[in-house]
C-alpha cells in the first residue's frame, strides 16, 4: 500500500511540474542574429537551413557553400559569398514552404564591415572604421528585407511587402 502511495504522489508531483513547465518554442538559430563563419560555428546552421529549405539545397548545390551565415528569423536566411562578392537572401512568407531569393552583390561596404575576421574567406573586418550601424536591403519577390547590424554579434532584419506599382 505504502509503495502505491510513493507512486501516486511522484506522479502528481510530475504532472503539476509539467504543468508549470513554460511551452517548448524551438530556437530559430542556436546563433540567432549573428553573422557565422559557415565553415565552423555556422556549419551546423547551414546544414538545417538546406534541410529545412530546397532553395537554400539547391542554390548551395549549384554554387558551393557559402562563406558566411546569418539567420535572423525563421522567414530569412542570409548566405554571404565573399569571393564572387554577392549576398543571397532566402524569403519564406509561410513556414514549410521553399524561399524566394534576392541578391545584393558586388557586396557593399556595409555588408564587409560586419563580416567576421576569416583569413580563408579573405575578410580582415572592419573596413570602414567604426560605424554606429550597417545596413543593407535585399529586394525578395514582392518584399523589402531591410538588415541593419552593430558589428557581427549584433543583427536584426525586417521584411515588409513593398507597395504595389499601379498604373496611372
Amino acid at each position: 500500500m505504502t509503495s502505491v502511495w510513493v507512486v501516486g504522489t511522484g506522479l502528481l508531483l510530475l504532472a503539476a511540474l509539467a504543468a508549470c513547465t513554460p511551452p517548448y518554442r524551438p530556437r530559430v538559430a542556436q546563433y540567432q542574429n549573428i553573422v557565422l563563419d559557415a565553415r565552423e560555428l555556422g556549419a551546423k546552421q547551414l546544414d538545417i537551413e538546406m534541410q529545412r529549405d530546397r532553395a537554400i539545397r539547391d542554390y548551395v548545390a549549384r554554387n558551393g557553400n557559402p562563406d558566411f551565415i546569418y539567420v535572423p528569423t525563421a522567414a530569412v536566411v542570409e548566405l554571404v559569398y565573399v569571393g564572387s562578392s554577392k549576398l543571397m537572401l532566402f524569403y519564406r512568407d509561410r513556414p514549410g514552404t521553399d524561399s524566394v531569393t534576392g541578391e545584393l552583390s558586388p557586396l557593399p561596404l556595409e555588408v564587409a564591415n560586419v563580416l567576421p575576421v576569416d583569413i580563408r574567406a579573405g575578410t580582415s573586418g572592419p573596413i570602414g572604421g567604426s560605424t554606429p550601424a550597417s545596413c543593407w536591403t535585399v529586394s525578395v519577390a514582392a518584399h523589402r528585407c531591410h538588415t541593419c547590424c552593430k558589428g557581427p554579434l549584433f543583427c536584426s532584419t525586417g521584411c515588409n511587402e513593398e507597395p504595389s506599382q499601379s498604373a496611372g
